[in-house]
């Protein structure tokens, strides 16, 4: 019996030793990656004047560079493609815990998908996995995951996923690319997708994800509680802007919250050449949209430019 029991005793030592060799893989699995954006906020290197927070439409609509050079504020683009409004609460708390609160946050919503079920948008867990080597993030992905973040804490391996084996260097795609504001305007026309302008565009309450509308909520407090200024900002999409999806919005979001519609009066938002496909504007009409943000800032924002 003492026999056995040292045996598994003997097993347990050579298990953990060989467990905590994994460690190589997760720097490696964070130096390989490419879109370095995360690693930044969760290693306080995001300290900027004017954040831009959201999804894809925010990604490509909104050119923080733009913003940067005509304002003359430190101007950086955190949206995420294919994320939803659960990712971007953890963002944001990711990004006031380990850095100085930015000045403004420009919270760019999605009408069609920021509080409904959308297969489309989701927890970007794939851009946690790269970086395990964090306890920061292991710990919440334990958490997202359902698993128990003491475990975690003592086995490497449970911090993995596949992803983290593939260490080869990643590259960015032609559509993904990132410019080094984080922004990621498209650049190249296509010319196969078949949308017509919408005109009814109708929103509906009762479609509505409880989860995703706690998540907004709590975004919310936790920016204005920051001392940030939010903005929340409605883009331009090809069909008609939904009145209804704004006062739902800004019923949430309170009166203290500022809102920015896209100029629905414009004509280029009304051409298909403006758009890459039916929610992202092309990089041309990018610069268009995100000029009407400059001048939005500068004239009812002011205080931004004081230092």
């Amino acid at each position: 019996m003492v026999k056995f029991v040292f045996k598994i005793f003997l097993f347990l030592i050579v298990f953990f030793i060989l467990d905590k060799l994994f460690l190589i893989v997760t720097h490696y699995s964070a130096e390989a990656e490419v879109d370095k954006r995360l690693e930044l906020v969760v290693t306080g290197q995001m300290e900027k004047d004017i954040i831009i927070a959201g999804s894809s439409r925010g990604s490509r609509d909104i050119i923080a560079k733009q913003l940067e050079d005509s304002l003359g504020l430190s101007a950086y683009n955190l949206c995420f493609p294919g994320s939803d409004v659960r990712f971007h609460e953890f963002l944001a708390k990711s990004l006031l815990n380990f850095n100085k609160p930015p000045k403004c946050v420009l919270l760019v919503v999605d009408d069609d998908q920021e509080l409904t079920d959308d297969s489309a948008i989701l927890f970007r867990k794939d851009r946690l996995y790269p970086l395990a080597k964090y306890e920061y993030i292991w710990e919440a992905l334990a958490i997202e995951e359902g698993k128990n973040p003491f475990v975690s804490r003592f086995l490497v391996l449970d911090r993995l996923n596949k992803y983290n084996f593939d260490l080869r260097k990643k590259k960015f795609t032609e559509l993904d690319s990132i410019l080094n504001c984080g922004s990621m305007p498209i650049s190249w026309y296509r010319d196969d997708w078949e949308y017509e302008y919408c005109v009814d565009n109708e929103y509906n309450i009762d479609d509505e994800v409880p989860s995703k509308v706690i998540a907004f909520l709590n975004m919310i407090k936790l920016i204005e509680s920051s001392g940030s200024e939010l903005v929340v900002v409605f883009p331009p999409n090809f069909k008609s802007h939904s009145i209804d999806f704004e006062n739902r919005i800004k019923e949430l979001s309170g009166d203290s919250v500022d809102f920015y519609v896209y100029n629905v009066s414009d004509s280029v938002y009304l051409r298909k050449e403006s758009f890459f496909d039916e929610s992202h504007l092309m990089k041309h009409s990018a610069k268009i949209f995100t000029n009407e943000i400059t001048n939005y800032l500068r004239t009812k924002h002011d205080e931004l430019l004081v230092e």
